[in-house]
């Protein structure tokens, strides 16, 4: 249901930002 929902509130590109954000985030390479 989650993804159904992001989906559509976000578009590909915005999701993939996301995605790598959180990935940066996770390795630590975020500023924050």
């Amino acid at each position: 249901i989650e993804g159904c929902l992001a989906g559509e509130m976000f578009s590909p590109g915005e999701l993939a930002a996301i995605g790598i954000k959180a990935i940066e985030a996770e390795l630590g390479l975020a500023p924050e």
